[in-house]
């Protein structure tokens, strides 16, 4: 915006310069034109000759002036005029090559500009590429930990399997009378526990003396499908009682108000399934204690065989109810084999005293 700015402004002042010069030589010229006219006028009419050629050689001298000056005026406006057009045709030139120059600068920046643009690409694509085989490797590289975990893993489970089989066949089986401890020891501890985390130890001084019902689980009873088929097991002891892999012990504590109701689920073939509940019911909700027998299909050596089951039940208003199944007889061979927790217990005792807190909380 600057070049087109400063070029006028030059040409104003050659403007200018050369008005005031042409007005100077039109003054002159006109004293010229008048001071002739004057002359050719007075060369008429005059009648004395001398006169006459004095003032001609008067105005000739006068005029020679005037007529120098007008030439000097028109030779110096003639030169001003071809210096101003090169001078403005070398303006013009040298804005030219100034505009050629700023293009070629405008062009080498956008040049340097994409070839710096695609040496940052490249530069990306290059770390990007490096992380990604870099991540590729790190990715490998877990891979191989671990599948070397993995196959440690698998060395250390054989191992300890193999200590395992070891430390069973070198461990010999418990006898008849430290499974019945450790049963009992087992059942205590958790009911120890439950009286302890519900704040009961000023209640129940002696838990010994809590009602307790004592229940099995067999292969096809009801119960069955949620313990795996491979935990519920029995073997006859050499005292003549039967033993089971799966027990299921009953606690009855009658409160003022309601009857509290501890169930500890046993498995002897897998010690962490380990299960108990503890329920709440008020009086007016419970039903009664019963004994029901019922028709059941037992699983003897793999085949189904018919069984009379007798079940305690505390039945509920709701209909639901909270057994264990207590003896199991057969019905059509003999020779099957008899089911009973313990064939010295009463469990007909323990139902009628249980029937008869129940009477006297309820009333």
């Amino acid at each position: 915006m600057s070049t087109p700015l400063f070029h006028i402004t030059i040409n104003r002042g050659i403007f200018y310069q050369k008005t005031k010069k042409i007005k100077k030589f039109y003054l002159y010229f006109i004293l010229w034109i008048s001071t002739l006219l004057i002359y050719f006028n007075f060369l008429i009419n005059s009648q004395n000759i001398e006169t006459t050629t004095f003032f001609f050689y008067f105005c000739a001298i006068f005029h020679i002036y005037p007529l120098y000056i007008g030439i000097s005026l028109v030779y110096t406006a003639s030169q001003k005029r071809e210096k101003n057009l090169e001078e403005v045709q070398q303006k013009k030139l040298q804005q030219k090559k100034l505009q050629q120059r700023k293009t070629q600068v405008k062009e080498e920046q956008q040049k340097k500009l994409q070839q710096k643009k695609a040496q940052v690409k490249e530069e990306q694509r290059k770390e990007i590429q490096q992380k990604k085989l870099e991540i590729a490797q790190l990715q490998q590289k877990k891979l191989q930990v671990e599948e070397e975990q993995r196959k440690k893993l698998q060395q250390k489970e054989k191992e300890l399997q193999e200590l395992q089989r070891k430390d069973i066949q070198q461990t010999p089986p418990p006898t008849d009378q430290e499974f019945d401890a450790w049963l009992e020891n087992r059942v205590r501890e958790g009911l120890a526990s439950t009286i302890h985390k519900l704040g009961l130890e000023d209640m129940i001084a002696n838990p010994r003396e809590l009602l307790r019902v004592r229940g099995y689980i067999l292969p096809g009873m009801r119960d069955a499908r949620d313990y795996r088929p491979q935990d519920l097991l029995y073997k006859l002891g050499a005292d003549g009682k039967r033993r089971y892999s799966i027990n299921l012990y009953t606690y009855f504590y009658p409160a003022n108000n309601r009857i509290m109701v501890f169930t500890y689920e046993i498995n002897a073939m897998n010690w962490n399934d380990y299960r108990e509940t503890t329920r709440e019911y008020f009086y007016q909700d419970v039903i009664g204690a019963t004994t029901e027998d019922n028709h059941d299909k037992l699983y003897i050596d793999g085949k189904p065989q018919s069984y009379r089951t007798q079940r305690f039940s505390l039945r509920l208003c709701d209909g639901t109810a909270i057994s264990a199944t207590v003896r199991s007889r057969p019905l059509d061979v003999a020779s099957l084999p008899v089911f009973d927790i313990d064939p010295e217990s009463d469990i007909d005792k323990t139902i009628a005293y249980l029937r008869l807190v129940l009477r006297e909380k309820k009333a």
